[in-house]
This record gives C-alpha cells, sequence and structure tokens, in this order.
C-alpha cells in the first residue's frame, strides 16, 4: 500500500508540472524577443529602455566625467572628437566649457530645428539622447590613454603596436557613439526612413561645426 501510495503521488506531481508547463506555453506571447536578443538590442539600442530624463541624467554624470578627464590629460575639442595625451592638463573652465559646446550647444540647435519641422520634440529626449550616446568616449577614454604611445611635441608618432591599438578602440568608441546617436534620435524624435537618415547625417555634420566654432570663439 506505501508502494502504491508513493507511485500515485509522483504521478499526480508530474502531471502537476505537466499541466504548468503547458498552461506556460499557451499563455506566453509568441512574439516576445528571446532574453539573449533582448540584452543584444539592450547594447545595440539602449533607448527603448533608458529614454528621456534617466538618459539625459547619465549625460550630465558623462559630462562631469568627461572634466575629470581632463586633468588626466583626456581633451574634448569637437562634437565628435577626442584627443589625449599623458600629462597634459586642461584647465577646469575650459574643460567645463568644452563639455557645453560638445554636448548642450549642438542639441540645443537640433531642438530649436525639430521645434520648427516637427512639432512634440522633448528637449530632454534629445539631451539624452546625445548625452548617453556620448558614453563610449567617456567611458573608455581612460583605455584609449593607456594604450596611446609618447611621442616628443612636433614630431609624427611612430606606427607601431600601440598606436594602432588605440587607433583601434578610439575608432570602435566613435562608431558607437555613433550608432547609440542614431537611435537616440530615431527614439526622441520618431522619423523613420529617408527623414530619420537626412537629419541624422546634417545633424552629425552640422553639430560637429557649431561646436568647433563655438570652442574657437570661447577660446
Amino acid at each position: 500500500i506505501d508502494v502504491t501510495v508513493r507511485q500515485a503521488h509522483g504521478w499526480v506531481a508530474a502531471s502537476i508540472a505537466q499541466g504548468e508547463r503547458l498552461l506556460g506555453a499557451l499563455t506566453a506571447d509568441p512574439h516576445e524577443t528571446p532574453r539573449a536578443f533582448r540584452i543584444v538590442l539592450g547594447a545595440v539600442n539602449p533607448f527603448e529602455r533608458f529614454g528621456g530624463g534617466i538618459a539625459a541624467a547619465t549625460g550630465c554624470v558623462l559630462a562631469v566625467a568627461g572634466v575629470a578627464l581632463s586633468r588626466h590629460g583626456v581633451h574634448y575639442d569637437g562634437f565628435l572628437d577626442l584627443h589625449v595625451g599623458r600629462g597634459t592638463v586642461i584647465p577646469l573652465a575650459k574643460a567645463a566649457t568644452e563639455q557645453v559646446a560638445v554636448w548642450i550647444a549642438p542639441t540645443l540647435l537640433l531642438w530649436g530645428a525639430m521645434s520648427i519641422a516637427r512639432r512634440g520634440t522633448r528637449l530632454i529626449d534629445l539631451l539624452g539622447a546625445t548625452g548617453l550616446a556620448r558614453m563610449p568616449l567617456v567611458v573608455f577614454a581612460p583605455l584609449i590613454l593607456a594604450t596611446a604611445p609618447v611621442f616628443a611635441p612636433g614630431t609624427l608618432p611612430k606606427v607601431d603596436a600601440a598606436l594602432l591599438l588605440s587607433a583601434t578602440f578610439g575608432m570602435a568608441c566613435f562608431a558607437w557613439q555613433l550608432i547609440w546617436l542614431f537611435f537616440g534620435l530615431r527614439n526622441a524624435s520618431g522619423l523613420r526612413g529617408g527623414a530619420l537618415g537626412a537629419t541624422f547625417g546634417c545633424f552629425v555634420v552640422l553639430a560637429e561645426i557649431v561646436s568647433k566654432v563655438l570652442l574657437f570663439k570661447l577660446s
């Protein structure tokens, strides 16, 4: 009798487990993105999860980090520009001005243009898009600095493994920033297709020009 009861108990438990799996399969969303794929999408397009205020706040943190890095040889002198030099110290006032010129000013320009061409685009979303997109060039700047070769002022750097490694890191971060900027602009503006591509291309070019001119005037 005891053996029969244990067998029956095992059969009931197995039936319950099978029923739960069947119920889960019936109630699961067939269009739900697999977890691994969601992680990849989050790395490619973080604005699906972090938009508006969170992204803009992250941009502020990155700007402060950029100012701190300027004390250790990291120089942001353009919307898409990053230069490193060991032993170079940028004054705090100039470093803060650079952050305004390479992030705030181009975003205000974009917001003004979008307000005219496409009503409803929020400034906080654009600040988040452009601010969070700068993360690769800020977070990985110490790595680029550490791998950059040292050469005498006024001389051309020797093309060696160190220079190639530093340049590779820099180009990867540059491409990463552009990818995030593209998706950030798409999420913030709602643009798609050719309109998004044209807006993105024009903004990148104008942002670089505006930041360079503004830094030149302020210097």
